[in-house]
């Protein structure tokens, strides 16, 4: 009998380890070539296979190979990202998983690396043509008349900048000719500063130095270089003239301000200009009269100015994620991991030229009619607030159709009943089958052994 329960209980062990188990999401990345030339193109791929999120695919060394994204969405997919050869050297291209999760629904964390060796073009010197006239070559290098053509002339490549410097100020972070972008930040009341700086190849021309004017907050300047052989670096700096007694506000490891000039802001629709006390101040907000929702404007250290939504009571500010789509105003918002059906992947889709994140059902070898190329299937799950109405909920949008309405939980709910039902039913049959092979393989032995007993 203990036989029997122990074959029982492999068996269900083995039928439940085959229904649950998934494949882990993997990351890959891998190149056109392993060796290019200074001005060549090189295409660095990347495959998210059963992954989705936000990824950063970066060069160590941007001016030997430039390119890339410092945040870009990555979903079940193969992606191709062009690189710059810019300057002899080598440097490791690297994609790194900033905010994703696999097919589980689990937060997937890790990076993929190469490296790629940039040589420098190299021209070979061609013989002279012979004289028509049987003389001596004359003339200089490159003449026309009965000259040499001689050898052709190897431009440098070099677009760096030697130094960078802006005068009564200190930017960050401290000046390396392979850093690209810089930050300061300087007093209210700043109209204009002047940024001196010196090439490492005197062949090379610099473009955006001097006295440059300042307007209050985010200020974006660009010093370009380009080298001899025509080759571009742009270095930026980011100047942010601070505000008049600005109001911060921390939200994690970064710090913003709080935008309080009505003239540069768009609110979204179906929200009316206000006011709301932080600290001691009121400060300009947008109010929705319906769902109560409050969003300020904040603005990031590089003057990028975004719509938070603001918790008044735990002090708290959530990104706001508002699109018009269709008749409705949903304010898209985190999906609570209980109402998320197993099996959906998070992605994102395109609607009105706005990209929106939600969760789409990935299934292996699968494609869906919108677009043939990607597993998968036409609907995606989101969940938001009306703004019309104030109602949380589930809503499905169809890609296929273009369409997107209220998500009908009742009858997911019926055809979840159905299916567990007939999981029930598998195992149930399978549980018959089991015993009936025990009982029927132990009434044989217990007859063979009876015969030989008396044989």
């Amino acid at each position: 009998m203990k036989k029997i329960n122990y074959i029982i209980l492999t068996l269900l062990l083995f039928v439940s380890f085959k229904t649950v188990a998934l494949a882990s999401g993997t990351l890959s990345i891998w190149s056109n070539v392993s060796t290019a030339k200074v001005g060549q193109n090189v295409t660095i791929s990347v495959k998210a296979d059963k992954l989705a999120g936000k990824f950063s695919i970066t060069s160590s060394n941007s001016a030997v190979l430039s390119g890339g994204s410092s945040s870009e969405w990555l979903e079940n997919n193969t992606y191709s990202f062009t690189f710059t050869a810019k300057s002899a050297g080598s440097a490791t291209i690297t994609v790194t998983a900033i905010d994703a999760s696999d097919s589980d629904a689990e937060v997937f964390s890790g990076s993929k690396s190469l490296t790629v060796v940039v040589e420098n073009v190299t021209n070979n010197n061609s013989p002279a043509p012979s004289n028509p006239s049987g003389g001596s070559s004359g003339g200089s290098s490159g003449g026309t008349s009965g000259g040499s053509t001689g050898s052709k002339k190897n431009y440098s490549s070099n677009n760096n900048l030697k130094s960078l410097v802006i005068e009564g100020f200190t930017f960050t972070p401290d000046f390396s000719k392979e850093v690209l972008e810089y930050n300061l930040e300087v007093p209210n009341g700043t109209e204009k500063v002047k940024i001196s700086g010196e090439a490492e190849d005197s062949k090379s021309e610099i473009q955006g130095l001097g006295d440059i004017s300042l307007s209050e907050g985010a200020n974006k300047v660009e010093i370009k270089v380009i080298a001899e052989n025509g080759n571009e670096k742009i270095y930026v700096i980011n100047i942010n003239v601070k505000e008049l007694d600005p109001i911060e506000v921390k939200i994690g490891k970064d710090t913003f301000t709080i935008v309080r000039k009505e003239d540069s802001l768009t609110p979204p629709e179906n929200y009316v200009k206000s006011t709301i006390k932080i600290g001691k101040e009121d400060v300009l907000c947008y109010k929705n009269e319906t769902t109560d929702s409050v969003i300020l404007a904040l603005k990031n250290k590089k003057g990028e100015v975004s719509f938070y939504t603001y918790d008044a009571k735990n002090n708290k500010y959530t990104l706001y994620n508002g699109h018009k789509i269709g008749n409705l105003s949903l304010n898209i918002i985190d999906m609570p991991k209980d109402m998320l059906p197993s099996g959906y992947l998070k992605s994102s889709f395109t609607y009105d030229n706005s990209k929106i994140t939600g969760y789409q059902y990935v299934s292996d070898g699968v494609t869906y009619a919108a677009d043939d190329k990607v597993k998968g299937n036409d609907f995606y799950l989101i969940y938001a607030v009306n703004e019309l109405t104030g109602e949380k909920g589930l809503y499905v949008y169809d890609k296929l159709e273009n369409t997107i309405q209220r998500y009908n939980s009742s009858l997911f709910l019926t055809y979840q009943d159905k299916a567990d039902r007939y999981f029930l039913y598998f195992l149930i049959a399978v549980l018959l089958l089991a015993v009936s092979v025990v009982t029927f393989t132990t009434i044989l032995i217990k007859k063979k052994k009876h015969k030989n007993k008396f044989a």
